[in-house]
């Protein structure tokens, strides 16, 4: 297999980590020279212009619809068939099992699965994992804690597993620097402190914590939720409560332009108290952002080493105003520092082209018995 062809199965195409790292891969394996196409079990919600724009065709199986599920194996066999696909490499449990369930039926000569969260689901996705396990050459996490989950359980034998973390590109988000700056002098005129959130607003997200902590801080800064959910309208009513000054909280929705806003930030918080590695962390580093976050799954392996960056208990909102406070009141040229930092942190372990060529040593690799089983201590 000299020029492998690739096919990424995902379960969904929206604005979301695991899905903006599908179309990161996709984009950079065919910017390499690898034929490949993305099939997605819902319909795209969010990155279709922009692979298509790299040359990557997009093919939804409409799951979301009940009329269209019986039909969904037969279809991504005729997808993975038409394509001549050499490896098929899903992400997300719903198409990571699909994927392998089908494979009888596809005979795709490679399977790689890839999972971006420590609990997927309950006790019949664990078992499905179980079941399907022999028609996956690799399994991967995204993050230790949670291969080792995985591992623990049994739904996956050590010999054939491996973290491969999440990638980011590093070269073009810190091109956002000018459009950033630009947005900042547009957002923030009173030249105010800017702590900067991404997250969607939901339980697991728990932003209610940041919003505490938030309010227990002296001073005049702003905070800025970038993200929507089912909660957004409590949270909102809860800093008309708790903050000082509300107008101090700005809730800016979905938003297309998340570098810029990192770029117009001064440092950056995660509150949740559920994450595998966030791509959030990462993407703020990459600017070159002092990062605050909960300590939980593999949050410790995306966060850059103190200063730069710190974890805190979760729902812990005394521990989080104290990590603030050093951030907020270091100087200008200390949060430089921690910055630069962070920016060689992430281009070390993290940066697009290396965890790119990682996989596609993976796809190259002539036998599954040459898998490196890779899980941190």
């Amino acid at each position: 297999m000299t020029t492998p062809r690739i096919a990424f199965v995902t379960t969904s195409l929206m604005l979301g980590g695991a899905e903006n790292q599908v179309a990161l891969l996709a984009e950079r394996m065919s910017h390499d020279g690898l034929p490949t196409q993305v099939i997605s079990l819902r319909t795209p919600t969010a990155h279709t212009s922009r692979l298509r724009r790299a040359g990557v065709p997009v093919i939804s199986l409409k799951m979301e619809h009940a009329s269209q599920r019986a039909l969904a194996p037969i279809r991504l066999t005729r997808a993975l068939r038409a394509f001549q696909t050499d490896v098929a490499h899903a992400h997300m449990v719903h198409a990571n099992i699909l994927v392998r369930a089908t494979r009888p039926l596809h005979r795709t000569p490679r399977v790689i699965t890839t999972a971006h969260a420590i609990y997927e689901g309950g006790r019949i996705l664990d078992a499905a994992y179980r079941a399907t396990d022999r028609f996956s050459d690799l399994t991967t996490h995204v993050c230790s804690q949670g291969l080792r989950r995985m591992m623990h359980d049994g739904l996956c034998p050590s010999a054939r597993a491996a973290v491969v973390p999440n990638a980011v590109d590093v070269t073009e988000l810190r091109s956002h620097r000018a459009s950033g700056q630009a947005l900042r002098r547009a957002l923030n005129p009173h030249h105010r402190f800017v702590w900067l959130t991404v997250t969607r607003l939901e339980p697991p997200k728990d932003l209610a914590t940041l919003l505490r902590a938030f309010a227990r801080l002296p001073g005049d800064d702003e905070l800025w939720v970038v993200g929507d959910g089912f909660e957004r309208a409590r949270h909102e009513r809860a800093v008309q409560t708790q903050v000082r000054d509300p107008s101090r909280v700005r809730f800016l929705g979905h938003r297309d332009d998340v570098a810029d806003l990192m770029w117009a930030a001064d440092a950056f918080v995660l509150s949740s108290h559920q994450e595998a590695l966030p791509m959030t962390l990462l993407e703020a580093s990459a600017v070159g952002l002092p990062c605050l976050a909960s300590d939980v799954g593999g949050v410790r392996e995306a966060l850059p080493p103190q200063p730069a960056g710190r974890a805190v208990p979760d729902r812990d909102v005394a521990a989080m105003v104290e990590a603030m406070k050093p951030i907020r009141h270091a100087t200008p040229e200390a949060r430089a520092t921690m910055g630069a930092a962070a920016v060689r942190f992430v281009r070390d372990r993290f940066d697009v082209p290396q965890i790119a060529r990682r996989w596609q040593q993976w796809y190259l690799t002539p036998a599954p018995s040459a898998f490196r089983h890779e899980v941190a201590a």
